[in-house]
């Protein structure tokens, strides 16, 4: 496959939707919710708990955007979306240290979700091509 084959499916506009979401809800939604819902002395093992949790969340949405936004290759923008989160994910870890389960989990939960998202979108366009 050439470069420029590939080129042509990467949807810029869907990646960075997808982004805007996941920093949306997972930097200023998530830990506003876990503040309200559980109070200002959420900290340890249940912070990271919550964090995962919220954060699969946010990339699950984030991922059925972009497989939703682009127009080919949903799945292939979706990876690039992982892909970049994953970057990010390493880069965070010169500047914060957490637990080394936490980051194991972290890449796990992201790739999970990303691909959950896609799925979700995929089966969802599926059933509306179908009636």
């Amino acid at each position: 496959m050439k470069l420029t084959e590939v080129i042509k499916k990467v949807h810029v506009k869907a990646i960075a939707i997808g982004l805007l979401i996941q920093f949306g809800l997972g930097v200023v939604v998530g830990p506003l919710a876990s503040i309200f819902l559980l109070g200002p002395h959420l900290r340890g093992l249940a912070l990271h708990v919550w964090s995962l949790a919220l954060g699969s969340v946010a990339t699950i949405f984030a991922a059925y955007v972009t497989a939703r936004k682009s127009e080919s290759a949903a799945s292939f923008n979706v990876f690039i979306l992982w892909a970049i989160n994953e970057i990010i994910g390493l880069v965070s870890l010169i500047f914060w240290t957490y637990p080394a389960w936490y980051n194991l989990a972290g890449s796990i939960v992201l790739a999970s979700a990303s691909f959950l998202g896609w799925y979700v979108e995929q089966n969802s366009r599926s059933a509306a091509e179908k009636a």
